[in-house]
């Protein structure tokens, strides 16, 4: 669907007129970006460039390899592409560029040395998704997945589908564009890998955890769900809890959630965050043998789904307030209820953060218990 889509994007470019109109014929359609720091410190970009006539052909049986991939390095993100030119007779045209896998080691450095240029360029897609890489983000663009398939298109359409997990951010461009005028003390970005080089195993998972412009951490998949829970974000997935009563386990298919973060001054007069969480779920799967057709025995279920999801939650909390670091944006939070009382510890919000009472509610429902009574 997606090669589709690309495709006929393609023939508009090719049969609009216009004044400043390009000729297909004259261009290279990027539709993935990777950003990594080269040896000699230079930056090293790699693309993938669709092979239009091939994707037109594949209905009629036609060979040949639907993308291509080529690499430059130059002191600047712009003067790596710019220097393409010696590779491709076309000149690179990103406004179809679907990814932006920026490398570790560059993350670790400057994300702005990518950002910057994205962002001011007119060309680049402000919704591509921004996602940093374990290792090289070059490995990720080369990995051939699947048969005569656009990679960076499969890649975008996995972060896409990431809602039926929710255990990664699908962070795209302009949000951390936003972020960073916002001055966010932290931002979270999409986490990919290359699990395994031969078979060509991408997993997109976790998350990277950037103070202002450089990686300082990485969140586990519990934990980036416990940023998505804290942020409402929580499209779908799994919660599987432990059975206190039976043993085993019980999995939980998350149907929908609402996610309410507030301010509030305790008695003493601290500050704290109070954190609301309603989920509905159904059952998706048990480990034992009985009988929850009975709604009025439920109740013991729904204080494990609870617990869960409140493990989720905390985990992340414990991760942002051993980094000393506010990428949940509490601050922000206090800032617009209590701008006064803000201005007061704004400047310093990192010493204070780390022992921030945070209060953590889920009222959680169940409403199905699928197509079984009993599981076995």
């Amino acid at each position: 669907m997606k090669q589709r889509l690309l495709l006929g994007l393609l023939l508009i470019i090719f049969f609009t007129g216009c004044y400043d109109r390009r000729e297909l014929d004259d261009l290279a359609i990027v539709v993935g970006l990777g950003v990594d720091l080269a040896d000699d410190g230079d930056i090293l970009a790699t693309v993938e460039i669709v092979n239009p006539q091939v994707l037109g052909n594949k209905s009629a049986g036609g060979g040949g390899e639907p993308v291509w991939v080529i690499e430059s390095k130059g002191q600047t993100l712009f003067e790596a592409i710019r220097r393409m030119i010696h590779q491709s007779p076309n000149k690179l045209f990103f406004s179809h560029n679907q990814i932006i896998v920026i490398g570790e080691e560059l993350a670790n450095k400057d994300i702005f040395l990518v950002t910057d240029f994205l962002l001011r360029d007119e060309e680049p897609r402000e919704d591509a998704y921004l996602i940093v890489a374990e290792g090289k983000a070059g490995d990720i663009i080369r990995a051939k997945i699947g048969i005569g398939s656009v990679p960076a298109l499969a890649i975008e359409k996995m972060i896409s589908s990431n809602w039926a997990t929710s255990q990664a951010p699908m962070s795209q461009l302009i949000a951390f564009a936003k972020q960073t005028v916002a001055k966010a003390p932290g931002v979270v970005l999409g986490r990919i890998a290359l699990r395994s080089e031969k078979e060509a195993e991408i997993s997109f998972n976790g998350a990277a955890v950037l103070k202002r412009n450089k990686l300082v951490d990485w969140l586990t998949e519990t934990e980036a769900r416990g940023y998505l829970w804290i942020k409402d974000q929580v499209k779908g997935g799994t919660v599987v809890v432990k059975d206190t009563k039976y043993g085993g386990n019980i999995s939980y298919e998350i149907a929908r959630e609402k996610t309410v973060c507030r301010p509030k001054i305790l008695q003493n007069g601290q500050m704290s965050i109070e954190i609301d969480i309603a989920v509905t779920s159904r059952f998706a799967g048990l480990t034992d043998s009985r009988e929850i057709e009975n709604p009025t025995a439920w109740s013991e279920y729904v204080l494990d789904l609870e617990e869960g999801v409140k493990r989720e939650v905390r985990s992340v909390i414990d991760k942002a307030q051993t980094l000393q670091l506010d990428f949940l944006d509490f601050g922000a939070l206090i800032k617009q209820y209590y701008p006064q009382i803000w201005q007061k510890k704004e400047s310093n919000w990192d010493k204070e953060f780390p022992m921030l009472p945070v209060a953590i509610k889920v009222k959680a429902q169940i409403n199905s218990v699928g197509m079984v009574k009993r599981s076995r």
